[in-house]
């Protein structure tokens, strides 16, 4: 691929197909990491069927697509000069024309679902408002709470910490996180906060579910509730996006890493079933 004031460029993913039926299976799930985060999100190499979303999907019949975001990974490193949100969101609108087009394995697929993590999910905020060639979004751990870590762009040592809710955390996946974290930059960010009216996430037209923590910082203040969570969201979103919300209790801002994931995954699935049926 070539990026604008990059030049070429490569992003790195895993496909992945169900072992029944992944050669007709029309549906992909692009799934893109957020902030310090690669591919490793949402496939943790620990206790694989609990904690791998990619092995959740496989499992209920869906290809999956899991990228190193640009910069991170195994992805082009660009001199940070020039790797800006707007690069990020070129490179993956060219991968999601790629999967649809059977450039990836020679697989075509005729829908894209986003399943997007925390800053993943705020690019897929951006690419909507450029592109229009995805299907559906899950966008976890992305609201419009206020996170006050200094240290959320680029943890330093123990720092994952911050991503969990400890009573509800696995040391052994926390240790993984903080031996499989990636870089970000403060071009990551997705710009600043803007009024409901003029949010780039009023730009997605199709279905869209929100999944956050309860005790993540990005969850509305106060008792966080499905109810809650829509009621603030909501004006930020046209009506055709459909918005639907999942608060999954005793979770923190990385959702699908806490023990409860095998319920969150679930949920995610079901919801997806829904709207790609």
């Amino acid at each position: 691929m070539s990026i604008a004031k990059i030049g070429k460029a490569h992003v790195y993913g895993e496909l992945c197909q169900p072992r029944h039926g992944g050669s007709t299976s029309d549906t992909v799930q692009l799934l893109v990491p957020g902030s310090t985060y690669n591919h490793s999100y949402f496939d943790m190499p620990v206790q694989p069927s609990h904690y791998s979303y990619v092995a959740k999907a496989l499992g209920a019949g869906y290809s999956t697509f899991n990228i190193d975001r640009l910069a991170t990974g195994r992805s082009t490193l660009p001199p940070s000069s020039l790797h800006t949100l707007d690069a990020g969101v070129q490179a993956i609108h060219q991968v999601i024309t790629q999967l649809r087009a059977g450039g990836v394995k020679h697989r075509k697929f005729t829908k894209v679902v986003w399943v997007g993590h925390s800053l993943g999910s705020s690019i897929a905020w951006a690419l909507a408002k450029q592109y229009n060639n995805v299907d559906a979004f899950v966008l976890t751990g992305m609201s419009r709470g206020k996170v006050k870590d200094p240290g959320y762009m680029t943890t330093n040592a123990g720092m994952r910490r911050f991503f969990y809710y400890g009573p509800n955390a696995d040391p052994a996946v926390v240790e993984a996180d903080e031996r499989l974290k990636d870089l970000s930059t403060a071009a990551d960010s997705a710009g600043p906060d803007l009024p409901p009216a003029q949010s780039p996430s009023r730009s997605i037209k199709v279905p869209t579910l929100l999944v956050v923590g309860d005790q993540d910082p990005y969850c509305t203040a106060g008792v966080c509730t499905d109810e809650s969570l829509l009621a603030h969201e909501r004006p930020y979103y046209s009506d055709k996006a459909d918005l639907k919300a999942i608060v999954v209790s005793d979770s923190g801002h990385s959702v699908q890493l806490h023990k409860n994931a095998p319920t969150t995954n679930a949920a995610i699935l079901q919801w997806v079933d829904t709207v790609v049926s």
